[in-house]
């Protein structure tokens, strides 16, 4: 629990000191952006850090990450009650609650990965992810969520946000007054969890980082293809000027990677291939009739 916490202080001090950085450009989308990217980079070393802590237990059924996302957990719940109690949009407790979502997810997502024995599951698991994302944002709770906080944003930030926006990870960007949103929790549950996932099953997570061959830990030793699908996606919105389901290019990004540089994760079992078309047509039809 105390790593737990030093790494959510270190996160939040990282955040803070975003709205410090030396450039003029205040509210544009190469500050957000560089901002992002920042943390992402950090935020990817935390879940690096947590795979091998969760994999020198890994024939336990037991992971060692539990107890520490239970403390995350407690802790997140009490400083968003005290948010909306004070009625007002601190600065320290929004960025404080961002960095403990961070480390929550983080936990959660390496954990869950524990639930994974074939190469082969990380597809149904991508398409269904993926596809239930688009699903929820047509017309699902992603849709209503994305509504609220549109609006919210829109008016000006005027009073107290949604609760929906306590979802989303903020950071301070240059010449902020108030903190900005980057992503959603669930991008990087799923990214933590897809990096995970490709470190147990002895996939390569990502490309090589050459120079890091000694003294150093698997999970370093690797440019990761799911945070780097979440940057992208953020890259790609930002541009646009429009939303970007961030969870449908992760998934995407670790599905191309995996189909192309392992090619045995191909081979679907029948009931691997029944959930991959099953999942995705029933959420199809769950959203048309409704």
């Amino acid at each position: 629990m105390f790593k737990a916490l030093t790494i959510s202080a270190a996160i939040f001090l990282l955040s803070w000191s975003f709205g410090w950085l030396p450039w003029d450009a205040a509210g544009n989308s190469f500050s957000t952006l560089m901002a992002a990217t920042l943390l992402i980079v950090a935020a990817s070393l935390l879940v690096s850090a947590l795979i091998t802590v969760d994999r020198r237990e890994l024939n336990s059924s037991y992971s060692p990450l539990i107890r520490p996302l239970l403390g995350c957990l407690i802790l997140l719940a009490a400083l968003v009650v005290l948010k909306r109690f004070t009625g007002t949009v601190h600065v320290g407790l929004t960025l404080g609650i961002s960095a403990l979502m961070v480390s929550a997810a983080s936990l959660l997502g390496v954990a869950l990965a524990r639930g994974l024995r074939r190469s082969t599951e990380l597809i149904p698991v991508c398409v269904v992810a993926a596809w239930a994302d688009l699903c929820s944002l047509t017309s699902g709770p992603t849709h209503v969520m994305a509504e609220q906080i549109s609006a919210y944003y829109s008016a000006g930030q005027q009073g107290m946000p949604p609760l929906v926006d306590e979802l989303l990870i903020k950071t301070l960007v240059p010449g902020s007054a108030l903190p900005v949103p980057l992503f959603g929790v669930t991008d990087w549950i799923i990214v933590a969890f897809l990096s995970a996932a490709l470190v147990r099953l002895e996939l390569s997570p990502g490309f090589p980082l050459t120079g890091f061959d000694r003294g150093v830990t698997a999970p370093f030793k690797h440019l990761h293809v799911a945070p780097l699908g979440l940057w992208s996606a953020l890259v790609v919105a930002h541009l646009s000027g429009r939303f970007v389901p961030g969870l449908v290019l992760i998934c995407a990004a670790v599905l191309a990677w995996v189909l192309i540089r392992h090619p045995q994760a191909r081979c679907l079992s029948r009931r691997e291939l029944l959930l991959t078309g099953l999942f995705p047509l029933l959420m199809t039809l769950g959203v048309t009739l409704l």
